[in-house]
């Protein structure tokens, strides 16, 4: 019993000193508005190094792949002279043609795509040893090209030595 009476002493003087009040100077009250920062429409810069921040603008060179459930192979092929076709079924089955331009890592599809000349702009990424290609979708307002290319890996097809 008295050490029931003991454990109850202990926790009413750990709750009442945890009542006490508290000193207005301890507390700090912010006296300034924090400042929202506007929306960017730039690309995030991260402290962390992305492994896609520096490639050679010759590794976007050559033909891509990726599977699609609907489609079958897709392709995209981009060449030195900054044009581009994609196609389905085989590389050789053009389906869209028109040119690129790329500056850093802004990708831009100039026209083309059933979109005449809409321009649409997307953050490229190279990675895995210039093996496969990431789109991101920063303004596009063709209405087939950002679904088609958008959160998609696309694969580098390697030349095969001819024996």
């Amino acid at each position: 019993m008295f050490n029931g009476i003991l454990r109850f002493l202990l926790l009413l003087s750990v709750f009442l000193s945890a009542c006490q009040p508290v000193s207005p100077a301890t507390l700090e009250v912010p006296t300034t508005t924090p400042t929202i920062q506007p929306a960017s429409t730039e690309p995030a810069i991260s402290a962390t190094p992305i492994a896609t921040a520096d490639f050679e603008p010759e590794a976007l060179l050559g033909i891509w792949t990726r599977s699609d459930p609907d489609r079958g192979d897709l392709f995209l092929v981009f060449n030195e002279n900054g044009t581009y076709f994609a196609s389905h079924g085989s590389p050789d089955t053009i389906i869209h043609s028109g040119d690129y331009s790329l500056e850093g890592r802004l990708f831009t599809f100039m026209n083309g795509w059933d979109c005449a000349d809409t321009p649409g702009i997307y953050i490229l990424r190279i990675i895995s040893d210039s093996k496969s290609l990431l789109l991101d979708p920063q303004n596009d307002k063709c209405p087939d090209r950002p679904g088609t290319l958008k959160s998609y890996r696309w694969d580098k097809v390697e030349a095969t030595p001819a024996s």
